[in-house]
């Protein structure tokens, strides 16, 4: 039987953290795409794209600093470097808001939004940013109790609100009912977060902390703004070069489906970092070739599993009119399948504090993403920009698996086992796209994959 062991606990807790933070868009989603429409949903899912670019500008991406700070600084002098950078937080956040009042006609130009649409947006993205950099202080200091209750909390507090504000308030402007629904959870939660040190006047400045902070976080801020850029860029260029909303619409379901493996993963990776970073340390090779041997199994069944029955997943969510997406999403999870593999290297990267590499690859594979999509939109529409998407993330895995190699030859990365999963998950792509009619076939391959995973579960007893 499959034992919950210590490590396995702390994995469990995050995994159902960052599942439900991400995960619970997922079962609503037949309520929102039906509420909002197929015009409304992609109203709402480019506001989503913006919240995202706006968090990282805001949080300088302070919280990815986390894991080398927890090594760096031990005891009091974390807890110093902790509140120093909530401080660092407040001072961009406020700045940020003063800039943007003196530029909000060249914003709303821009991005094509009213001034309080973009209000929303700053505070929202000032309390997502302070509710990640303290739920990744919970990860290393593994209180993952502690980092689920937040979730939980925020998850149920969003989508009850935007329910209750669509049927009410908001009921003839259902989308900007949904984006409060989100602004007020979100901006609540991470003040008080943040009002937990300010209260016991626990700030503190310390020159060390920010030029440490900002030397690691200032190439992550490229490095995810470019993320994004790659991730999200296609649902913009698609509203700029075909002009059609719906379509938005239908490929931000496909999106949002197929980033339900980007939240697992995201899971998966943050509470396996810590122990990967244990035996880097330590030169533990055995341990590490176990921990990269379960992963990388457990994860490409769970991502060929997941391919299979998208199609279903479609038709339970979201009905006939966003059918379409059906053909879209298993290419998409092929971009979030290459998301896992080039984690590995980037993990890599991390533990030798080369960051700077990391932002290069970002920003190469999201030039990379918006040539491909100038080129494809326009000839295949929707599978175009899904086409490019899955193909730069396969750029980016490919850039950072050679600076490894390239800064470490002696490493320990499992790149044949990545290759020959990305072989399998191509061939469950195709399997899928051809037989997305025969629900039968594709029934009896996913239960097949299911228990290989049960199998596997059961005779490891570990989850990596």
């Amino acid at each position: 039987m499959f034992r919950l062991h210590s490590e396995n606990s702390q994995v469990l807790f995050n995994i159902l953290s960052t599942v439900f933070i991400g995960g619970i868009n997922f079962f609503t989603i037949p309520l929102f795409t039906s509420l909002l429409g197929t015009a409304g949903f992609g109203e709402y899912s480019l506001y989503a794209v913006w919240v995202q670019i706006f968090t990282v500008v805001i949080g300088l991406q302070s919280s990815g600093t986390i894991p080398s700070a927890s090594i760096m600084y031990k005891g009091a002098s974390f807890e110093q470097y902790f509140r120093s950078i909530v401080l660092l937080l407040l001072m961009v956040f406020a700045l940020g808001f003063c800039v943007s009042i003196v530029f909000i006609n060249q914003l709303c130009s821009f991005m094509d939004m009213a001034p309080i649409t973009i209000a929303y947006m700053l505070f929202q993205s000032f309390g997502a940013a302070s509710i990640g950099l303290f739920n990744s202080k919970y990860i290393f200091e593994k209180k993952a109790q502690l980092n689920c209750a937040i979730s939980v909390i925020l998850c149920i507090a969003t989508t009850l609100l935007s329910i209750l504000l669509i049927y009410t308030l908001y009921e003839h402007d259902r989308v900007q009912g949904r984006i409060v629904g989100l602004v007020v959870p979100n901006l609540l939660i991470g003040l008080v977060l943040v009002l937990t040190i300010v209260k016991k006047r626990r700030l503190g400045f310390r020159k060390e902390h920010w030029a440490f902070c900002l030397s690691l976080s200032l190439p992550l801020v490229f490095h995810t703004v470019g993320q994004t850029v790659l991730s999200q860029t296609d649902k913009i260029m698609l509203q700029w070069i075909l002009g059609d909303m719906s379509i938005v619409g239908i490929y931000s379901l496909g999106v949002t489906i197929s980033l339900l493996l980007n939240t697992v993963y995201s899971a998966f990776n943050s509470a396996f970092v810590p122990f990967l970073f244990e035996d880097l340390q330590s030169k533990n090779d055995e341990s590490l070739e176990k921990r990269y041997r379960s992963y990388i199994r457990l994860f490409t069944l769970g991502t060929i599993l997941f391919i299979l029955i998208s199609p279903e997943i479609i038709s339970i969510m979201a009905g006939e009119d966003y059918k379409q997406a059906s053909y879209i999403t298993p290419i998409l999870i092929l971009g979030g399948y290459f998301i896992f593999c080039y984690s590995f290297p980037v993990n890599y990267e991390f533990f030798l504090k080369k960051t700077k590499n990391i932002a290069f690859g970002t920003a190469m594979a999201a030039i990379c993403n918006i040539a491909l999509n100038i080129v494809l939109i326009p000839a295949f529409s929707m599978i175009g920009a899904a086409i490019s998407t899955a193909l730069a993330y396969g750029v980016l895995f490919l850039f950072h698996g050679l600076t490894v190699k390239h800064l470490d030859r002696a490493c320990k990365m499992p790149f044949k086992k990545l290759i020959l999963g990305t072989v399998l998950v191509c061939i469950s792509i195709l399997f899928t796209i051809v037989l997305i009619e025969q629900q039968l076939a594709r029934l009896l391959v996913s239960v097949l994959v299911a228990v290989m995973i049960g199998i596997y579960l059961y005779r490891e007893k570990r989850i990596f």
